[in-house]
């Protein structure tokens, strides 16, 4: 009796931890589809995405070595 149970709570918190990733995984396509979006309407707003204390960095490689 207590292995059946063992059984049926592990397979209830495989199912839940599959809920949470599949609702994870929705969330990060659909701040991914607006940053596709904003950058492809060339909206200064994908700017806003961004951190406010990011830096870019450029470094440049040309074919002299230089």
């Amino acid at each position: 009796m207590r292995i059946a149970a063992l059984i049926v709570l592990g397979f209830t918190a495989l199912v839940e931890a599959q809920s949470l990733a599949a609702d994870a995984r929705a969330k990060a396509e659909q701040i991914w589809n607006r940053y596709v979006a904003l950058e492809a309407a060339f909206d200064p707003a994908v700017a806003d995405l961004y951190a406010a204390d990011g830096v870019v960095r450029n470094r440049r490689s040309y074919p002299t070595r230089e």
